[in-house]
Order: structure tokens, then C-alpha cells, then sequence
């Protein structure tokens, strides 16, 4: 084990070039992959925390008939929905200027 540690030692002292790129090459990649992994994390609970603190809403439900009031309030009564609301949306063409 003395003499294998002996003869990387005198390796290393003979090509010292060839070693520091590989350990810059190894400690480019490790920081490359830490950093994507916190930056991933740190993303993703930013986004969740500002999401909940704009009380965005969690989802939409359309239905091509429409939904009438009387079913938006009971959506409003189940347990789990803090609120809901209806909205109306329609199709149009805008000319402006000369036609």
C-alpha cells in the first residue's frame, strides 16, 4: 500500500498538468450538478410560495353548454373549495382602420 502510494505521488509530481485539469474537470462537474440541483429547488418552492401567496387558482372548469350559477354555488359548497367564480368568454373579430 506505502509503495502504490509512493508511486502516485511521484505520478502526480510528473505529469502535475494532466492532474490539475482532471481535478478542475471534476470540480467543474460537481459544481455544475450542485448547482443545478439547488437552483431546480430553490425554483420550484419560489414559484410555489408565490403562487399561494397570490391566491392563484388551482384549476379551471369549462363546459362547452356552459355552467350556470346555481351549479357555481354548489362548486362554492363543496368542503375543500376556498371560493369559485363564473366568468364569460366570447369569440369576436376587431376591424380598425380602412376594411
Amino acid at each position: 500500500m506505502k509503495i502504490w502510494f509512493i508511486d502516485s505521488l511521484r505520478n502526480i509530481k510528473k505529469r502535475i498538468i494532466s492532474w490539475l485539469s482532471i481535478v478542475a474537470i471534476v470540480l467543474i462537474g460537481t459544481t455544475l450538478i450542485l448547482g443545478l440541483f439547488f437552483a431546480s429547488a430553490t425554483v420550484s418552492t419560489a414559484s410555489s410560495n408565490f403562487m399561494i401567496a397570490q391566491n392563484f387558482k388551482d384549476f379551471d372548469v369549462s363546459c362547452s353548454l356552459g355552467i350556470k350559477a346555481d351549479e357555481i354555488d354548489k362548486i362554492k359548497a363543496l368542503e375543500d373549495v376556498k371560493d369559485a367564480e363564473g366568468q364569460i368568454t366570447f369569440g369576436g373579430v376587431a376591424t380598425i382602420g380602412e376594411t
